[in-house]
């Protein structure tokens, strides 16, 4: 019978003494566990008819999205001095296929947008305006360098 009960204690003992780590967290999105493409810094540079393929790139100081990992947003405007301005935030659902839905305070809508150069560049239509793609790329990349545009 002391065998038996030295025998408990001493598991219990070895059980009590394993807690459960606590997880890091990590920057995943609702559906999986990993980080969904579309998190990140992304820059507008331009728009593209779709039916001409006329490019038109974009002058007047940035203007973003940044995407973060547990599914909001924000758009913002930077001006020439570098002062960033948050005009819109929002949430964000990928919906697969490309399909993401963006619900702002003040407007939601369903845009297709399709990842290229390596996840560096995004290409956006948007529901309500489907003859043009809008072009962003993330923040500190060039799209110049990549041979999926044009």
């Amino acid at each position: 019978m002391k065998k038996l009960l030295y025998t408990l204690l001493a598991v219990s003992i070895i059980f009590s003494g394993c807690e459960k780590e606590e997880e890091e967290p990590n920057n995943t999105n609702n559906n999986n566990n990993s980080i969904d493409p579309i998190v990140g810094n992304w820059i507008y540079f331009g728009s593209e008819e779709i039916a001409t393929g006329n490019f038109s790139e974009y002058q007047n100081g940035i203007i973003g999205h940044e995407f973060f990992s547990n599914n909001t947003f924000e758009d913002y405007l930077t001006d020439d001095d570098g002062q960033r301005y948050d005009i819109a935030t929002g949430t964000w659902e990928n919906l697969g296929n490309g399909m993401y839905f963006l619900d702002l305070f003040y407007n939601s809508y369903n845009s297709n947008i399709t990842l290229i150069c390596n996840d560096n560049v995004i290409k956006q239509v948007i529901n309500e305006s489907p003859d043009y793609y809008d072009l962003l790329q993330k923040d500190g990349y060039e799209y110049q360098v990549c041979d999926d545009f044009n």
